[in-house]
C-alpha cells in the first residue's frame, strides 16, 4: 500500500526516471564534446605543423633531386664528349652511388640500348649486354633529346623500381644513354628528410594513386595529408600524421575522462536496476493490494480516505468515488464514531506504535457487520495504513456458543441426576449441582481431583473402583457395571452407599 505522498510520486515516476537518465546522457555527451574538441585542435595543430614540415621537406626533395639529376648529367655531358673512359666511368658512378642511397645502378647503353658499362660492376642489378628493361623511357629521351623518367616496374621479387634516362650525344649525334636504376622503397625511406620520416607516415605513388612503397611507420592517424611533388618523375609522396606517444598528461586526462565515465556508467546501471525491482516491488503490491480479501486502505489523520482496494469498496457495499475523500468515521455505528476518532488521535501521538480495534460498520444496505482494524500510522506522512478484516461470522458464532453454553448449563444444573465428567487424565473436568448435592462435596473441593476421589467407598471396595475408572478410561467399561464415578457417599461424613452407575 502507498502513502499519497509516494502515490503523487508515481504520477510523476515518468519524469523522475528520465531526470538521472537525461543527466547522464548530458555527461556522456559532455565528455564526447570536450574529447571532440581535443581531438579537433589537436588534429588542427596536426595539420598545420603536416602543412609546415611538407613545405620544408618538398623544398629538401626538389633541391636533393636537381642534384641528383646534375651529377649524372654531367656524366652524362663527359661519357658523350668522351672525356670520361669506362675507368672515369665506374669511378664516378661508385661516388654517385655511394652518395645516393636511393640510386642502385648507373648504366651506360649504346644507341640501340645494349648495356656496355655499368656500375656496380659485379652482383649489380644491371649487368653488361643486357637490355634496357625500360624501353618507353629510351624511345622518349631519344626523341626528346632530354632525360626522361621511366614508369614504375614491378621485379621478379615483388620490388619496384624506376629509371632515369638521360640521352648521350657525340658531335651531335645521338651516341647511346646514362641509365640510373632507382629503387622505390629506398626512395620513399631515404630521399626525404629523416626527421620527416620518423615524424609521418610516407607513401610513394604512382600517377593513377597506386602505392608502392612506404616507410616503415605504421602507427598511421586518420587525417589530412599533404602531397610531395617529386618532379619530372609523375610520382608523389603522400604525407600523413602518426600517432605520437601517449604523454603522462594525456593519459591522466584519458584516465580521469574514462573513470568519470565508468563509473557514471555504473551507477546508471546500479539505478536502473533499483528502478527496476522497485517497479515490480511495486506491481507485485499492486497485485496482492488489489486481490487481498482484506480491507486495505490509507488514512489521512482527519480520518480522510484517501486510497482503498476492492475489497474495501466490497465490505461497505460503496463504489470507490463515493468513498474516496469522505470520513472513515462516516461507516462506523453512531455510538461507536467518537471513541474511533479519540483511538485515532492517539495513534498519532504515541510514536507510530501499531494498535488493533474492533469496531461495529453500517453497509450501505444497512447492514452491520464487526470488523477488525489493524492501523499502522506514519507519522511523518500523516496518514495510516488500515488494513480490516471482516469477523462478522466469528462473532456470529461465538454469541450461538455463548447463548448454547448458557442453555446448556441451565439445563444441566436444572437436572437431579448427578453429572461429572473426567479428563483423558481421570481428573474431574466438571460437576453439576445434583452431582454436588449427592457426593456431599462442592464443585471447588470436587474440579480438578484425581483418583481415588474423596466420595469413593473405603476398604477393599476402594480397587474395584479404581480398576473400574481403568477400564473406563482404557475405553472397555461395560455398558451396564459397576463404576467408581457411581460409588459415592451420599453425602460428606456419612455412611457410604451404593447407588445407579452410569
Amino acid at each position: 500500500m502507498r502513502t499519497p505522498r509516494f502515490y503523487e510520486f508515481r504520477k510523476r515516476s515518468g519524469w523522475y526516471q528520465l531526470f538521472p537518465n537525461t543527466t547522464i546522457v548530458l555527461f556522456f555527451l559532455t565528455m564526447g564534446v570536450m574529447l571532440w574538441t581535443l581531438d579537433a585542435r589537436e588534429a588542427e595543430q596536426q595539420k598545420s605543423n603536416l602543412a609546415r614540415d611538407a613545405l620544408w621537406a618538398e623544398q629538401t626533395l626538389q633541391l636533393k633531386l636537381e642534384d641528383n639529376l646534375a651529377q649524372l648529367t654531367d656524366l652524362a655531358r663527359s661519357l658523350g664528349s668522351g672525356e670520361t673512359d669506362e675507368a672515369g666511368f665506374q669511378t664516378q658512378a661508385s661516388q654517385l652511388l655511394a652518395n645516393t642511397p636511393e640510386m642502385l645502378a648507373v648504366a651506360r647503353s649504346d644507341s640501340h640500348g645494349l648495356l656496355r658499362w655499368t656500375a656496380p660492376y659485379e652482383e649489380g642489378p644491371l649487368s653488361p649486354g643486357g637490355s634496357i628493361q625500360a624501353q618507353d623511357a629510351f624511345k622518349l629521351a631519344q626523341q626528346n633529346g632530354r632525360f626522361a623518367y621511366s614508369a614504375p616496374f614491378r621485379r621478379s621479387n615483388g620490388s619496384w623500381r624506376y629509371e632515369l634516362h638521360i640521352p648521350l650525344y657525340q658531335n651531335g649525334q645521338f651516341n647511346g644513354m646514362l641509365v640510373a636504376t632507382f629503387d622505390a622503397d629506398n626512395v620513399v625511406r631515404r630521399l626525404p628528410p629523416a626527421w620527416f620520416s620518423e615524424k609521418y607516415q610516407l607513401e610513394l605513388q604512382t600517377r593513377d594513386g597506386n602505392t608502392i612503397a612506404r616507410n616503415a611507420q605504421n602507427r598511421l592517424r586518420s587525417g589530412p595529408a599533404e602531397k610531395l611533388e617529386l618532379p619530372g618523375t609523375g610520382m608523389i609522396i603522400s604525407a600523413r600524421p602518426v600517432r605520437g606517444a601517449m604523454t603522462q598528461a594525456r593519459l591522466l586526462q584519458l584516465g580521469l575522462i574514462g573513470g568519470m565515465a565508468l563509473l557514471t556508467l555504473l551507477s546508471l546501471l546500479s539505478l536502473n536496476r533499483h528502478i527496476r525491482g522497485r517497479v515490480e516491488a511495486e506491481r507485485e503490491r499492486d497485485r496482492v493490494y488489489k486481490l487481498s480479501q482484506e480491507m486495505l486502505g490509507v488514512v489521512r489523520r482527519d480520518t480522510t480516505i484517501l486510497q482503498l482496494n476492492p475489497a474495501f469498496e466490497q465490505g461497505l457495499g460503496y463504489r470507490a468515488d463515493e468513498l474516496l475523500g469522505t470520513s472513515f468515521l462516516n461507516y462506523l455505528l453512531p455510538e461507536e464514531r467518537e471513541s474511533a476518532r479519540d483511538s485515532f488521535e492517539r495513534l498519532f501521538d504515541t510514536g507510530g506504535a501499531d494498535r488493533f480495534v474492533q469496531t461495529r460498520i453500517l453497509t450501505k444496505q444497512g447492514e452491520v457487520r464487526w470488523i477488525v482494524w489493524a492501523l499502522s500510522p506514519l507519522a511523518d506522512s500523516g496518514v495510516a495504513y488500515v488494513s480490516g478484516r471482516d469477523i462478522t461470522a466469528e462473532k456470529q458464532a461465538e454469541q450461538a456458543l455463548r447463548q448454547e453454553s448458557a442453555f446448556r448449563k441451565a439445563m444441566e444444573d436444572s437436572l437431579v441426576v448427578g453429572i461429572r465428567a473426567i479428563d483423558l487424565q481421570g481428573r474431574i473436568s466438571y460437576v453439576n449441582p445434583s452431582f454436588c448435592a449427592l457426593t456431599g462435596y462442592s464443585e471447588q473441593e470436587l474440579i480438578g481431583q484425581a483418583a481415588p476421589y474423596p466420595y469413593w467407598r473405603q476398604g477393599p471396595l476402594s480397587e474395584g473402583n479404581r480398576r473400574d475408572l481403568d477400564d473406563t478410561l482404557a475405553g472397555n467399561a461395560p455398558p451396564e457395571a459397576s463404576s467408581p464415578s457411581c460409588s459415592a457417599r451420599m453425602a460428606k461424613n456419612s455412611t457410604p452407599t451404593s447407588w445407579p452407575r452410569r
